[in-house]
Protein backbone atom coordinates (compact mmCIF):
# COMPACT_ATOMS: atom_id res chain seq x y z
CA UNK A 1 0.00 0.00 0.00
CA UNK A 2 2.95 2.29 -1.24
CA UNK A 3 3.59 4.22 -4.25
CA UNK A 4 5.78 3.00 -6.61
CA UNK A 5 6.42 3.82 -10.39
CA UNK A 6 8.09 0.95 -11.67
CA UNK A 7 11.61 1.56 -14.01
CA UNK A 8 10.47 1.87 -17.59
CA UNK A 9 11.75 2.00 -21.14
CA UNK A 10 10.15 2.78 -24.35
CA UNK A 11 10.43 0.66 -27.48
CA UNK A 12 12.25 0.78 -29.64
CA UNK A 13 13.45 3.96 -29.10
CA UNK A 14 15.48 3.28 -25.68
CA UNK A 15 16.28 -0.30 -26.31
CA UNK A 16 19.53 -0.62 -26.08
CA UNK A 17 18.89 1.52 -22.57
CA UNK A 18 16.26 -1.53 -21.41
CA UNK A 19 19.42 -4.25 -22.25
CA UNK A 20 21.90 -2.72 -20.20
CA UNK A 21 19.86 -2.10 -17.51
CA UNK A 22 18.38 -5.83 -17.70
CA UNK A 23 21.64 -6.99 -17.36
CA UNK A 24 22.77 -5.40 -14.34
CA UNK A 25 19.55 -6.38 -12.29
CA UNK A 26 17.56 -9.07 -14.32
CA UNK A 27 14.44 -9.91 -12.90
CA UNK A 28 10.73 -10.29 -14.56
CA UNK A 29 9.51 -7.40 -17.14
CA UNK A 30 6.09 -6.45 -18.64
CA UNK A 31 5.90 -5.24 -22.58
CA UNK A 32 2.82 -3.56 -23.09
CA UNK A 33 1.46 -1.70 -27.11
CA UNK A 34 0.94 1.94 -26.02
CA UNK A 35 -2.32 1.56 -27.98
CA UNK A 36 -3.40 -1.35 -27.48
CA UNK A 37 -6.40 -2.51 -25.75
CA UNK A 38 -7.82 -5.93 -23.77
CA UNK A 39 -4.64 -7.46 -22.95
CA UNK A 40 -3.88 -7.54 -26.74
CA UNK A 41 -0.18 -7.72 -27.19
CA UNK A 42 1.05 -8.04 -23.49
CA UNK A 43 3.71 -10.50 -22.27
CA UNK A 44 5.81 -11.25 -19.72
CA UNK A 45 9.42 -12.22 -20.14
CA UNK A 46 12.22 -13.04 -17.65
CA UNK A 47 15.20 -13.88 -20.39
CA UNK A 48 16.54 -11.50 -22.63
CA UNK A 49 16.47 -13.83 -25.54
CA UNK A 50 12.79 -14.22 -25.37
CA UNK A 51 12.96 -10.12 -25.95
CA UNK A 52 15.47 -10.42 -28.56
CA UNK A 53 13.18 -12.98 -30.49
CA UNK A 54 10.11 -10.97 -30.16
CA UNK A 55 12.45 -7.63 -31.35
CA UNK A 56 13.30 -9.09 -34.07
CA UNK A 57 9.94 -10.80 -35.17
CA UNK A 58 8.32 -7.35 -34.49
CA UNK A 59 10.96 -6.08 -36.38
CA UNK A 60 9.66 -7.64 -39.99
CA UNK A 61 5.73 -8.10 -39.79
CA UNK A 62 5.66 -4.14 -38.49
CA UNK A 63 8.18 -1.98 -39.61
CA UNK A 64 7.10 1.29 -41.97
CA UNK A 65 8.36 2.36 -45.36
CA UNK A 66 11.70 4.12 -43.82
CA UNK A 67 12.56 0.85 -41.91
CA UNK A 68 11.13 1.98 -38.60
CA UNK A 69 8.95 0.03 -36.33
CA UNK A 70 4.66 1.23 -36.51
CA UNK A 71 4.13 0.64 -33.13
CA UNK A 72 5.40 2.10 -29.97
CA UNK A 73 5.83 -0.16 -26.70
CA UNK A 74 6.37 0.52 -22.97
CA UNK A 75 8.43 -2.15 -21.04
CA UNK A 76 8.40 -2.24 -17.51
CA UNK A 77 9.96 -3.75 -14.54
CA UNK A 78 7.49 -6.48 -13.37
CA UNK A 79 6.29 -5.94 -9.51
CA UNK A 80 7.21 -9.24 -8.64
CA UNK A 81 5.47 -8.93 -5.01
CA UNK A 82 1.95 -6.98 -5.69
CA UNK A 83 -0.75 -6.29 -3.32
CA UNK A 84 -3.36 -9.43 -3.43
CA UNK A 85 -6.34 -9.34 -3.49
CA UNK A 86 -7.74 -13.13 -2.41
CA UNK A 87 -4.16 -14.17 -3.97
CA UNK A 88 -5.27 -12.35 -7.37
CA UNK A 89 -4.13 -9.66 -9.04
CA UNK A 90 -6.69 -6.44 -9.36
CA UNK A 91 -7.21 -3.43 -10.96
CA UNK A 92 -9.95 -0.98 -9.70
CA UNK A 93 -12.39 0.49 -11.40
CA UNK A 94 -14.09 3.85 -10.22
CA UNK A 95 -16.09 5.90 -12.22
CA UNK A 96 -16.19 10.21 -12.30
CA UNK A 97 -18.16 12.94 -13.71
CA UNK A 98 -16.14 16.33 -14.78
CA UNK A 99 -18.76 18.72 -15.13
CA UNK A 100 -16.27 21.93 -15.87
CA UNK A 101 -12.93 21.91 -16.62
CA UNK A 102 -12.67 25.75 -15.98
CA UNK A 103 -13.00 25.73 -13.00
CA UNK A 104 -11.96 22.04 -12.23
CA UNK A 105 -15.44 20.08 -10.98
CA UNK A 106 -15.21 16.49 -10.56
CA UNK A 107 -17.73 14.32 -9.22
CA UNK A 108 -16.76 10.81 -8.02
CA UNK A 109 -19.22 7.80 -7.93
CA UNK A 110 -19.90 6.32 -4.79
CA UNK A 111 -20.16 2.64 -6.56
CA UNK A 112 -17.15 1.02 -8.32
CA UNK A 113 -15.38 -2.49 -8.48
CA UNK A 114 -12.47 -4.33 -8.77
CA UNK A 115 -11.20 -6.12 -11.59
CA UNK A 116 -9.38 -9.22 -10.54
CA UNK A 117 -7.46 -12.19 -12.95
CA UNK A 118 -8.92 -15.39 -13.09
CA UNK A 119 -5.82 -17.45 -11.76
CA UNK A 120 -4.01 -16.99 -8.40
CA UNK A 121 -0.72 -14.99 -9.20
CA UNK A 122 2.43 -16.86 -9.63
CA UNK A 123 6.01 -15.77 -11.56
CA UNK A 124 6.13 -19.49 -12.32
CA UNK A 125 3.18 -19.13 -14.67
CA UNK A 126 4.19 -15.88 -16.73
CA UNK A 127 3.15 -16.98 -20.31
CA UNK A 128 -0.45 -17.52 -18.42
CA UNK A 129 -2.44 -14.20 -19.27
CA UNK A 130 -5.17 -14.99 -16.37
CA UNK A 131 -2.68 -14.76 -13.85
CA UNK A 132 -1.49 -11.15 -14.69
CA UNK A 133 -3.91 -9.78 -16.54
CA UNK A 134 -7.25 -8.26 -15.83
CA UNK A 135 -8.81 -7.72 -18.55
CA UNK A 136 -12.47 -9.48 -18.87
CA UNK A 137 -11.68 -10.16 -22.44
CA UNK A 138 -8.60 -12.28 -21.29
CA UNK A 139 -10.31 -13.93 -18.08
CA UNK A 140 -13.14 -14.87 -20.74
CA UNK A 141 -10.31 -17.18 -22.50
CA UNK A 142 -10.11 -19.73 -19.71
CA UNK A 143 -10.83 -23.28 -20.40
CA UNK A 144 -14.58 -24.30 -19.74
CA UNK A 145 -15.23 -26.39 -16.66
CA UNK A 146 -18.46 -27.48 -17.83
CA UNK A 147 -20.45 -28.58 -20.71
CA UNK A 148 -21.58 -24.77 -21.60
CA UNK A 149 -19.64 -22.44 -22.71
CA UNK A 150 -22.35 -19.75 -21.48
CA UNK A 151 -22.25 -21.44 -18.30
CA UNK A 152 -18.47 -20.50 -17.98
CA UNK A 153 -18.86 -17.15 -19.34
CA UNK A 154 -21.18 -16.97 -16.47
CA UNK A 155 -18.67 -18.04 -13.95
CA UNK A 156 -16.02 -15.96 -14.68
CA UNK A 157 -17.86 -12.90 -15.38
CA UNK A 158 -18.74 -13.29 -11.31
CA UNK A 159 -15.50 -14.40 -10.16
CA UNK A 160 -13.27 -11.75 -11.56
CA UNK A 161 -15.26 -8.19 -10.29
CA UNK A 162 -15.33 -7.44 -6.32
CA UNK A 163 -17.83 -4.32 -5.30
CA UNK A 164 -15.66 -1.47 -4.18
CA UNK A 165 -17.67 -2.35 -0.65
CA UNK A 166 -16.15 -5.48 -0.58
CA UNK A 167 -12.73 -4.35 -1.00
CA UNK A 168 -13.21 -2.12 1.46
CA UNK A 169 -14.15 -4.68 4.19
CA UNK A 170 -11.51 -6.71 3.23
CA UNK A 171 -8.59 -4.33 3.47
CA UNK A 172 -10.72 -3.09 6.52
CA UNK A 173 -10.01 -6.19 7.97
CA UNK A 174 -6.43 -6.34 6.92
CA UNK A 175 -5.03 -3.03 8.00
CA UNK A 176 -7.79 -1.29 9.59
CA UNK A 177 -10.32 1.69 9.02
CA UNK A 178 -8.08 4.75 9.45
CA UNK A 179 -5.61 3.05 6.90
CA UNK A 180 -8.16 1.70 4.20
CA UNK A 181 -10.07 5.04 4.61
CA UNK A 182 -6.76 6.90 4.13
CA UNK A 183 -6.13 4.80 1.37
CA UNK A 184 -9.80 5.31 -0.69
CA UNK A 185 -9.21 9.28 0.22
CA UNK A 186 -6.05 9.08 -1.63
CA UNK A 187 -6.86 6.96 -4.52
CA UNK A 188 -10.32 9.47 -4.76
CA UNK A 189 -7.60 12.35 -4.89
CA UNK A 190 -5.20 10.94 -6.98
CA UNK A 191 -7.53 9.78 -10.21
CA UNK A 192 -5.43 11.85 -12.69
CA UNK A 193 -7.93 14.70 -13.83
CA UNK A 194 -5.97 17.55 -12.74
CA UNK A 195 -3.55 16.76 -15.44
CA UNK A 196 -6.46 15.93 -17.60
CA UNK A 197 -8.60 19.59 -16.55
CA UNK A 198 -5.51 21.36 -17.56
CA UNK A 199 -5.44 19.93 -21.32
CA UNK A 200 -8.71 19.95 -21.45
CA UNK A 201 -9.21 23.51 -20.68
CA UNK A 202 -7.30 25.04 -23.42
CA UNK A 203 -10.05 23.93 -26.19
CA UNK A 204 -13.66 24.76 -26.11
CA UNK A 205 -16.30 22.60 -25.87
CA UNK A 206 -20.22 23.80 -25.82
CA UNK A 207 -21.93 20.48 -25.94
CA UNK A 208 -24.62 19.62 -23.38
CA UNK A 209 -23.39 15.69 -23.35
CA UNK A 210 -20.76 14.33 -21.55
CA UNK A 211 -17.52 12.17 -22.84
CA UNK A 212 -16.84 8.42 -21.61
CA UNK A 213 -13.23 8.09 -21.10
CA UNK A 214 -11.54 4.53 -20.50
Amino acid sequence: MCDCMPVTFELPNEYHMLVEEYHRHGGTWIVKPVAGSQGRGIFLFQKLKDLVDWKHKESNDAVKEDGSSRETFVVQKYVDDPYLLGGRKFDLRIYVLVTSFRPLKVWLARGGFARLSGELFSLDKINDSRVHLTNMSIQLKAEPVSGSEKSNESTAKRGCKWALTKVREFLTARHGVEATEELLRRIAGNNGFQRRGKRAARRRDTSPCFETVA
